[in-house]
């Protein structure tokens, strides 16, 4: 048995049979920034008797917290994904010994959190995770715009980017982030326009199979996203604690853990992490 870092996409097809059997796309399409050409995520493997039997993808991020304009600070988050064990090999241990591995390799890491999404709390409390961080998740009370919204183009990337680096805690992300969102299957992506047709405030719903029906990625000032997102038709939002102003003037408003982490020194900013729906993977 042995553990393999890799950065090859050698896996893609175990993985897109355990992970996504019965879709028409690959987990290629689905998560670019774990799997796309550009990654710079890594996958740690399992292998027993030559053949892959574990895998976990991991990917380092800045998160920043720009709300003291003179005192800007950035903090390390390690983002684990596509966590999976062959399905005839459930049962044996193999899901904790590569999830030790994870850990091990963080801690002697400079990441500051590990951070994952799992249903699957007393499994994972058993490496020192523990809920993390607060989101918010918003049930809109549905307004007529009144100004123009549109599905997301490419040639707003630029713009929607400007947006999400404005928010004053956010995820360090760049133009090939945001033009790869748009492709991935079952996202949809909304604008609200200004006068002269430039975003005012962007909207994610979905992203393959995960936020179905859900607004999960950001963008704008508390005004135009409010509009934006009471217009949109979907099941509910999710938004970062710092949002709540927003939260408020979009719906009725239930807060839930963001994930699950390990955390070494990191110091919480005051207005809570902002961890959204493109930063996971």
């Amino acid at each position: 048995m042995s553990i393999v870092d890799s950065r090859s996409l050698q896996y893609v097809h175990e993985l897109d049979a355990w992970l996504r059997p019965d879709v028409p796309w690959s987990i290629i399409d689905e998560f670019p920034r774990a799997f796309g050409p550009d990654t710079r995520a890594k996958s740690t493997c399992l292998l027993h008797r030559g053949r892959l039997v574990a895998h976990a993808a991991t990917l380092d991020v800045a998160h920043v917290d720009g709300t003291d304009p003179d005192d800007k600070h950035e903090t390390t988050l390690r983002i684990v994904s596509s966590v999976v064990v062959r399905p005839d090999c459930r049962g044996q241990g193999f899901g904790k010994k590569l999830i030790h591995s994870v850990v091990e390799d963080f801690r002697q890491s400079a990441a500051s959190v590990l951070l994952l999404w799992s249903e699957r709390h007393r499994f994972y409390a058993g490496f020192g995770f523990e809920p993390w961080g607060v989101e918010l998740r918003v049930e809109p009370v549905p307004a007529h715009p009144t100004r123009p919204i549109r599905p997301m183009r490419l040639s707003d990337v630029e713009a929607v980017m400007r947006l999400h680096a404005s928010k004053p805690l956010h995820v360090e992300r760049n133009a090939t982030d945001f033009a790869d969102a748009l492709r991935i299957p079952r996202t949809a992506a909304f604008v609200l326009e200004g006068r002269d047709h430039e975003p005012l405030a962007y909207a994610f719903v979905g992203k393959g199979l995960d936020f179905p029906g859900i607004a999960h990625d950001v963008g704008g000032s508390t005004e135009d996203l409010a509009e934006l997102l009471r217009a949109l038709p979907m099941a509910f939002a999710i938004l970062p604690y710092w949002q709540l102003e927003l939260a408020q003037a979009v719906g009725r408003i239930t807060p839930h853990p963001l994930g699950l982490a390990i955390t070494k020194a990191a110091v919480a900013p005051h207005r809570g992490w902002a961890v959204e729906g493109l930063d996971s993977m």
